[in-house]
């Protein structure tokens, strides 16, 4: 029995078993940045929707997003929590080129 991997980091294009390269570790990237940045897990995220997390994958080819809102955290310097939700959905872009 083939099984996948814990899918809630998987970007569209592997999903949907298609051609991917560096712009899918890009939109991963920004899956991860946003837990490190709200301490929130994708796991935790996708719980508090009462979605299942092995669902994520599903959810992001689906061309829906996870709401990357960070709005008043502060990270130091001119860093703050705005700059890292426009760089997420920077990063989140449908379109693997864009990324």
């Amino acid at each position: 029995m083939h099984t996948m991997p814990h899918t809630d980091r998987n970007v569209a294009e592997v999903v949907r078993a298609e051609r991917y390269g560096p712009p899918a570790d890009v939109f991963s990237f920004a899956l991860l940045l946003l837990e490190l940045a709200s301490g929130i897990t994708t796991e935790d995220r996708f719980k508090a929707l009462g979605k299942d997390p092995n669902s994520a994958a599903f959810f992001h080819s689906s061309g829906k997003r996870l709401d990357p809102s960070l709005s008043g955290l502060q990270y130091g310097g001119s860093l703050d929590g705005a700059d890292i939700e426009d760089l997420v959905e920077r990063c989140w872009r449908d379109d693997p080129k864009r990324r």
